[in-house]
């Protein structure tokens, strides 16, 4: 029996597609089905969802042209009227996020959304040169590179805006989809079919086997342009068991109210992102990228609370390009590609599947870690008692569908975070990147796979509560809660902003502090607070797409939500810090007194390094408290540089800022 080949079975996968909707919408329009599913949307867009499936599988039987790359006029088949049918409904559902806050809206909308999205992707490729002229060359590859920009764009939009949902499609359908699609797409490009460049008689040349097939790849630049010193080390361990772990989260140090950040070494050495799938090489993201044209969204600015911070969705490679290998290339420099580009806050694993084969879920993740060490106040308390309501927050952006208006809000809920199922996120940029001081409501373990990063941490009962009592509350309309006013760049003459001495970011009288714990915020943008790999990040509501690039649509980069202010960066002042060449931290630049820059557990007790520093008595300095007229207060704190492999532990609550220093690629785990 024939094996079918990648086309035939994407066909399939698409005919099967569009043969389900139409008996699904059916049953709904003879109220069979009362819900689920795209009910609630309503008689009339399920009847034009139905026919668009219907008339999808009549388009499927046309006769397309057998001559070359010509194609029957579209008006036969319909093409044209087809796809604007379904553009019209997927606008329909994205306009339908004016009318609700983001934890009101009705998952059919995200599901009509998917469903339209599904079956323009079908008639796209069925009217695909290569999937009509399978095996047949030549064809214009240029349009049939277009075309595939256009179909891999049309579903990561599904997946970025609409959280790829349904059941019996959704995201299962759509990663097979792609998945076929790329090999559709390797097997018919002429230069990627050996056929082309070779005689039916000669056998093209092997190449030689290599262990690593990546060994000779460039890899990411480790220059960094900034370097701050690290005054009070986190304690570092290496690869500490699962029951250790356990018993240094039940421990309590003296002074302490919960376990005390820990950076494990060793712990993730095994990850095929670190060996064989190396995630430095620029080139091995690509080829998990469909050569770099899968569609990320990226933040572009400083830091999430300037004035001047905006978001985008863009292919991959673009982003490579413009903002981590050649940012300075003047002929792909743009205004806002001279900014930082960051890729966070964005589960890029789930996103992209070939990416989550290359790491592992660390066994620390299954330990029982305790609640939050500083109580909730009454309010928090009483939301906690009330009955479970699925906690949405908003993606990282919303890009403006066709012929839509560009300020609308974005559709996506938030992964749920259960007690069974950590949450992943992945965090990619240039040097650079900084995320303000902020806290979270749950566990963390950041795990730094490319480059190096800073991070700073306070307890949530440092200075007595004096850094919870800079939160900036609520701030358009968006609670922004766990996220600090303190600026740590600027109050360590690390950066220059238009702020005061005392490092503080805001208006007195535009902040308004509402309890300053670092639980879930609320705020119907379901922002608050920030999150970089430690945490949740208060990407306000919304925003809109900031232009995209690469056939993609420029839209503006303006935000909904909180106020923003400004803080810009400059990193030639750098006060408590060296530079160029000086000490970089106080084990090297690396990191390491030993061979790996840890305790050898096992060894040592919990609560001391190795070269004899006590942890427990951290650094303090003065915090500013003007904003209520009290006198400054002392703050202790510890810090550390991540290098590549090691596992920085956030207990639940710390306050954390974290700076790129180098090109960095890191990955959250968030469990309670």
């Amino acid at each position: 029996m024939d094996i079918p080949s990648p086309h035939d079975r994407l066909e399939a996968h698409c005919l099967a597609a569009a043969k389900q909707i139409v008996p699904e919408c059916a049953a709904i329009l003879r109220g069979d089905v009362i819900c689920g599913g795209v009910t609630d949307c309503g008689d009339p867009l399920v009847q034009l969802l139905q026919r668009q499936a219907s008339q999808l599988l009549t388009f499927a039987e046309c006769r397309w042209g057998e001559d070359l790359d010509v194609e029957v006029p579209k008006a036969v088949c319909g093409k044209a009227l087809l796809l604007k049918r379904l553009n019209d409904l997927i606008s329909s559902a994205y306009r339908k996020s004016y009318a609700y806050t983001f934890k009101d809206l009705p998952a059919c909308w995200h599901q009509l959304y998917t469903d339209a999205s599904i079956l323009k992707f079908s008639v796209l490729y069925i009217s695909w040169a290569p999937a009509r002229l399978w095996g047949k060359w030549p064809y214009d590859r240029n349009r049939a590179e277009k075309q595939l920009d256009d179909m891999i764009q049309t579903l990561d939009r599904a997946i970025i805006l609409a959280g790829a949902a349904g059941e019996k499609r959704g995201r299962v359908w759509i990663d097979r989809a792609l998945a076929l699609l790329e090999e559709v797409w390797q097997v018919s490009s002429p230069l990627n079919n050996t056929l082309t460049a070779t005689s039916a008689d000669e056998r093209p040349q092997k190449k030689p086997k290599t262990s690593n097939p990546w060994g000779e790849a460039p890899s990411f630049s480790s220059h960094e342009p900034f370097t701050p010193e690290v005054t009070h080390p986190v304690r570092r361990v290496h690869d500490i068991p699962l029951e250790d772990f356990q018993t240094y989260l039940d421990t309590r140090e003296a002074d302490a109210l919960g376990p005390l950040p820990l950076v494990i070494t060793g712990l993730i050495s095994d990850w095929p992102a670190l060996t064989t799938h190396p995630w430095r090489k620029p080139s091995y993201l690509l080829s998990r990228t469909f050569d770099g044209r899968r569609l990320v969204p990226i933040e572009v600015g400083r830091s999430y609370v300037d004035p001047d911070w905006g978001q985008e969705i863009l292919p991959f490679g673009a982003f490579l390009k413009q903002h981590i290998t050649d940012p300075d290339d003047p002929q792909t420099t743009t205004t806002t590609a001279r900014k930082t580009g960051y890729l966070a806050q964005h589960p890029l694993l789930t996103h992209l599947p070939a990416l989550r084969q290359d790491i592992l879920l660390p066994d620390l993740v299954y330990t029982t870690p305790p609640p939050h060490p500083i109580p909730p106040p009454p309010k928090a308390q009483a939301q906690a008692q009330a009955p479970a309501q699925p906690h949405l927050h908003p993606p990282p952006l919303a890009a403006t569908p066709p012929d839509e208006d560009e300020d609308a809000p974005e559709l996506t809920p938030d992964l749920l975070l259960t007690d069974q199922e950590p949450k992943l996120n992945a965090w990619f940029g240039p040097p650079g990147t900084i995320t303000p001081l902020h806290t979270d409501p749950h566990h963390n373990l950041l795990a730094q796979v490319v480059g190096r990063k800073y991070v700073r941490l306070y307890a949530p009962w440092a200075g007595g509560g004096a850094v919870a009592a800079q939160a900036r509350g609520r701030e358009g309309g968006v609670d922004m809660g766990n996220t600090s006013r303190v600026d740590v760049g600027v109050l360590e003459g690390w950066d220059d902003g238009a702020v005061g001495g005392d490092g503080l970011v805001g208006d007195d009288d535009d902040a308004v502090w509402d309890g300053g714990w670092g639980g879930e915020s609320g705020g119907d943008g379901g922002g608050g607070g920030g999150e970089e790999e430690g945490g949740e990040k208060g990407r306000s509501g919304g925003g809109k797409d900031g232009g995209e690039k690469d056939g993609g649509k420029k839209d503006g980069g303006k935000m909904h939500g909180a106020k923003r202010h400004r803080v810009t960066m400059h990193c030639a002042k750098m006060h408590g810090a060296k530079k160029d060449g000086a000490e970089k931290d106080s084990a090297g630049k690396h990191g390491a007194k030993n061979k790996d820059g840890a305790d050898k557990h096992g060894t040592e007790k919990h609560g001391a390094e190795k070269d004899g520093a006590n942890t427990s008595s951290k650094r303090t300095h003065v915090w500013p408290n003007h904003a209520w007229g009290s006198n400054p207060v002392k703050v202790e704190y510890v810090d550390c540089i991540l290098n590549e492999g090691d596992v920085l532990y956030i207990p639940v609550g710390w306050w954390h800022y974290v700076r790129g220093l180098s090109v960095s690629f890191s990955v959250s785990f968030w469990w309670n």
